[in-house]
C-alpha cells in the first residue's frame, strides 16, 4: 500500500469534510463546515495557481491519497505567512468529560489550551525582557554610581587645592607686607619688594582660579547626585 501527497481539490471536499466531522470540532484549521471549507480550497487553489515568487499570506492545501485505490486518507495545510494581517495564535478548543458513577452524572468542560511552543516562547520573551531591563537597570545604577564617585573626588580634591592656594596667598601676601616695610626703611631696593608684591598677585590668581574649579566641581557633583542644577 502506498500514499501520495498531492494539492487538494474542489473534487476533496466530501473526504476532507468527512475527516473534519471526526475532530470534533476542536480543530479551529478544519472545521466541519462545507462553506468554509470550500473557501479554503478556493484560497488554496489561487495560491498554487499564483506566478510570482513572493511571500504571501497563501494558504497551501494538502491531501494524503491511497495511490491504488484513489481513497483520500489525510490532509494538511501549510502557511505561507501568518500574523500579518491578523493576529496568530496557536490553540485547541477541546471538551473534557468526566462521568460519576456515585452522582450518576456526566461533567463535560469545554477549554482552549494555548499551544506549548506559543508558551514557551512567551515565556523566554519574558525572560530576555527581565534581563535586558535588569541589564539596562545595572548599567544605569553602577554608572550613576560611578560618575558620583568620580565627581566626590574630583570635588574634594578641588577643595584640598583651595586651601593650600590660600595657605599660599596669606604667606605671599605677608611677605609682600614685610617687603614693602623693608622697602620703606631702606633695607632693600625697590626691584626686591615689587618682585614680592608680584608674587602676592600671582598667589591671589591662583585662589580665584581654585574657587572657579571647586565652583565647577561642586556643580558635577550635584548632577551626578541627581540634585540638579539650575542657572539664574
Amino acid at each position: 500500500m502506498t500514499f501520495l501527497i498531492r494539492p487538494a481539490n474542489i473534487n476533496d471536499l466530501q473526504p476532507i469534510y468527512e475527516m473534519a466531522k471526526r475532530t470534533g470540532g476542536g480543530f479551529t484549521n478544519l472545521p466541519p463546515d462545507k462553506r468554509a471549507l470550500s473557501e479554503k480550497l478556493e484560497r488554496s487553489a489561487a495560491g498554487f495557481d499564483r506566478a510570482d515568487d513572493a511571500v504571501a499570506d497563501d494558504l497551501y492545501l494538502f491531501v494524503l491519497q491511497n495511490s491504488q485505490t484513489g481513497e483520500v486518507r489525510g490532509t494538511c495545510q501549510i502557511f505561507g505567512q501568518v500574523g500579518q494581517r491578523w493576529p496568530f495564535y496557536s490553540y485547541r478548543i477541546g471538551a473534557l468529560t468526566q462521568h460519576s458513577v456515585e452522582l450518576e452524572r456526566t461533567f463535560r468542560d469545554h477549554e482552549t489550551s494555548i499551544g506549548r511552543e506559543l508558551r514557551r516562547a512567551r515565556v523566554e520573551q519574558a525572560r530576555a525582557d527581565r534581563d535586558e531591563a535588569e541589564a539596562q537597570y545595572r548599567k544605569a545604577v553602577l554608572g550613576a554610581l560611578s560618575d558620583a564617585e568620580t565627581s566626590l573626588t574630583r570635588f574634594g580634591n578641588q577643595r584640598r587645592n583651595l586651601f593650600s592656594s590660600v595657605a599660599s596667598r596669606n604667606g605671599a601676601r605677608q611677605s609682600a607686607t614685610y617687603a614693602g616695610q623693608r622697602y620703606a626703611q631702606g633695607a632693600i631696593p625697590l626691584t626686591t619688594s615689587i618682585d614680592a608684591e608680584r608674587a602676592g598677585l600671582a598667589a591671589d590668581q591662583s585662589v580665584l582660579e581654585a574657587t572657579g574649579e571647586l565652583d565647577r566641581a561642586f556643580i558635577a557633583l550635584q548632577k551626578a547626585m541627581g540634585l540638579g542644577w539650575s542657572q539664574q
